[in-house]
């Protein structure tokens, strides 16, 4: 639910309660002038009107006497009702106790989402909350400026729409296109255009249960991510040259295996062959231990420097 929705919702909720409360004091008001009423009819008649003794009452005495049963019919619905009325009253006084600290609590919510804000902001931080149906869930205002949309007006709208293709799971850097609306000249009669805009960002990505997955991107220099797949290049180099240094070393080492085992061969020979021998493997666990730790930096870089599905290519 939206802030806007959400405060609509509680200051609805508080009329309803403060409505409640007005129509119970209505009906005890209103059960007040029948019990004056009641008593006014009753002070009217003679006090002998009921003696049998004194013979059969007027017909002044018979009118007030219906009015009477019907005020006593009346009063006695009346004392149901503001009795249902009365635990209702409770029950809304109740509700809006618990309205008021709800908006307390709302409001230092957002006090609280507002010093988040900001902070986000200072960072050039832009969150996104994608639903399952791969539509906006929730983001933040940095989210909304870098798409010129209103984060209300974002809620439910497919992420396609905003970021292109946002792989689920991706994590590093790419180039997002983001459809931007250009305003340009709108007071002079013109009208908006969509203008896609390349956006050079940092993406992570987390799937949180109850919350979906959220996409935490960050605007970087051209030129880190430039000076990155630089040395991811310098990396597949020094890669490929690892590999050109372990060709040769496997068949030496098998020679000097070889060898080493045969009969024919005097001893300064031998004892030069094993040397040979421990120096390739040494050689080999060498460039083993270095291309492994390659592949490990070049995975980082490359992560850093394309998302799932992408290239290096700017």
């Amino acid at each position: 639910m939206s802030d806007r929705k959400t405060d609509d919702w509680m200051c609805r909720n508080d009329e309803i309660s403060l409505e409640l409360i007005r129509c119970s004091h209505d009906s005890d008001a209103m059960l007040d002038r029948v019990l004056v009423e009641f008593e006014q009819r009753l002070e009217e008649l003679s006090a002998d009107v009921l003696d049998e003794r004194t013979g059969p009452p007027s017909e002044e005495d018979r009118r007030r006497l219906r009015a009477i049963a019907m005020l006593s019919r009346q009063m006695s619905a009346l004392m149901e009702k503001s009795a249902a009325v009365s635990k209702l009253r409770g029950w809304a006084e109740e509700q809006q106790r618990l309205n008021m600290e709800l908006q307390r609590s709302w409001r230092r919510e957002q006090e609280l989402r507002s010093d988040l804000e900001g902070v986000l902001h200072v960072l050039d931080v832009a969150i996104l909350v994608i639903a399952e149906d791969r539509t906006v869930k929730n983001c933040n205002s940095r989210f909304a400026e870098w798409v010129a949309i209103s984060p209300d007006d974002l809620l439910g709208q497919p992420v396609e729409k905003f970021v292109g293709e946002v792989l689920p799971g991706q994590t590093g850097v790419a180039v997002l296109t983001v459809d931007i609306d250009d305003t340009a000249g709108v007071n002079d009669g013109g009208v908006a255009i969509a203008q896609p805009a390349e956006l050079h960002v940092e993406i992570n990505r987390r799937n949180l249960p109850g919350v979906g997955e959220v996409v935490w991107m960050r605007r970087l220099p051209i030129g880190d991510t430039t000076w990155m797949r630089q040395v991811g290049s310098e990396l597949d180099e020094l890669g490929m040259i690892c590999h050109r240094i372990n060709n040769p070393l496997t068949p030496l080492l098998g020679r000097a295996q070889i060898l080493a085992v045969r009969k024919d061969l005097p001893e300064p020979a031998v004892k030069g062959v094993r040397i040979v021998e421990e120096s390739a493997r040494r050689i080999a666990d060498d460039i083993r231990e270095l291309a492994f730790r390659v592949r490990v930096l070049r995975e980082q870089t490359r992560q850093r420097t394309a998302d799932t599905g992408a290239t290096d290519e700017v």
